[in-house]
């Protein structure tokens, strides 16, 4: 009789789960989402990530004047895009490149990002594989992001903003609230 068997036959089958071979993998086929640790993970790797824009004066010339609705916003795309729920999908008004096509992003630019998103990992994904499958995942995006052969000009904060912010949403030229 094998082991599996005697926990069959007993009151121990919730046991039956030790004896299965070393090769067993239960989350093989979870989400990187789930095998990181969900939301407080993407949390984690999001604001270590924006804690790093915010001590870049070159990466944070692309972001506005306040970060926390784009940590917001961050947190919902990664969790999504690491097979999370769909929470930022459904409120999205553009793709991936109509939320970067305003932006001079170089290919020195997309570099600089990557660091800090691999330091961002580095403190958020324990895991080793974990966090190289996702860094994976961002560098082919960061790359085709580019869009820009020359370095930006020294410009204040977010000169080149994205049309989305000089149009409001009924079609009408946005102003300043000061």
């Amino acid at each position: 009789m094998t082991r599996g068997a005697v926990y069959a036959d007993s009151d121990l089958g919730h046991r039956a789960l030790l004896n299965l071979s070393l090769g067993f993998r239960p989350h093989e086929h979870a989400t990187l989402f789930d095998r990181i640790g969900g939301q407080a993970a993407v949390d984690r790797l999001v604001d270590a990530l924006y804690d790093r824009f915010e001590a870049d004066a070159v990466i944070r010339a692309f972001f506005g004047r306040d970060l926390a609705t784009g940590r917001s916003r961050q947190k919902r795309f990664v969790a999504e895009w690491l097979g999370g729920p769909s929470r930022y999908s459904d409120s999205a008004w553009g793709s991936l490149y109509q939320h970067h096509e305003d932006l001079p992003i170089t290919r020195a630019v997309a570099a600089r990002w990557l660091d800090h998103f691999r330091g961002a990992l580095t403190d958020a994904v324990p895991a080793q594989s974990d966090a190289a499958s996702i860094f994976e995942r961002a560098h082919a995006v960061a790359l085709a992001l580019v869009n820009s052969e020359n370095e930006p000009v020294e410009r204040s904060v977010r000169a080149s903003r994205h049309r989305s912010e000089r149009i409001a949403s009924c079609g009408v030229g946005a102003r300043a609230v000061k």
